[in-house]
This record gives C-alpha cells, structure tokens and sequence, in this order.
C-alpha cells in the first residue's frame, strides 16, 4: 500500500496499531489523554475514567509527534474493544487494567455517536484524524 500512496506523490497517512510498529516508517503515536483529561468522562456509576488508545501513523509530509505524559494510573482505565470483560472491579484490582464500559459511555470516550457496537471497537476517535488533518493543512 505504501509502494501505490508513494506513486501518486500527494500526502499520505497510514495508520496501525503499536503492535505493527516495525512496519511503519517513522510513526507518530497518538493518544487519547493528548486530547482529553483524564478522569473528564463518567462511568455509569460516576467512576473518572480515562483511555490508553495508541494509534501509530506514518506519513510521507512529517507529521510532528506530539508530547505525550504518563497515563494517571490512579483513574480507572476503560477501552472500546470486543471480547473484553466488563467487570471493573476486576479489571483494576486482579488484572490491573481497564475493561469495557457500556456502549453509550464508549461513545463518550471516543466521541463517536453514530457507530455500532462493532464499528467502535475499530474507530479512530474524530480528534486523532482532526488533529492530523490541521497538521497537514499546516504542511500544505
């Protein structure tokens, strides 16, 4: 896929996971406490949540890579993902990770209302691809 961006010689963004770092040239790591404070969504229960949704980009027009801080261990993780369990509890004391929350907090996390279940666990939250797009109208 790269080969075939590279040929049209406009600006391209891949984008991955943190598992396929090795495959990206030079990647940028995005993540959700650059664009929001952790603790600022609710849970169901009022529990602060927070999220740890690393996402790599490569691009071919020298995309900055934006300060990232430690995640704040002390708020409850939450993630969008299938096949995760939903039991908080659970989740921070045994596992010492985050679990899944409810669909409509999920939205809120991720500030994405218009998904299905499905389609959320796979999104790129609107503030990652706005901020890579100002980034470019930058660059262009």
């Amino acid at each position: 896929m790269r080969e075939r961006l590279e040929e049209t010689g406009l600006p391209y963004v891949i984008e991955n996971v943190d598992q396929a770092r090795r495959f990206l040239i030079a990647p940028v790591t995005l993540c959700w406490s650059m664009f929001n404070i952790d603790g600022a969504i609710l849970d169901e229960d009022g529990t602060p949540l927070r999220m740890e949704r690393h996402r790599l980009f490569e691009t071919n027009w020298g995309l900055p890579q934006p300060e990232h801080q430690p995640h704040n261990k002390s708020i409850q993780v939450a993630g969008a993902y299938g096949g995760a369990r939903r039991d908080k509890v659970e989740a921070r004391t045994i596992r010492k990770g985050g679990y899944v929350p409810s669909k409509a907090v999920q939205e809120r996390l991720l500030g994405i209302t218009w998904m299905t279940q499905y389609g959320l666990w796979q999104s790129l939250p609107p503030a990652y691809t706005k901020w890579i797009g100002d980034r470019l109208l930058e660059t262009l």
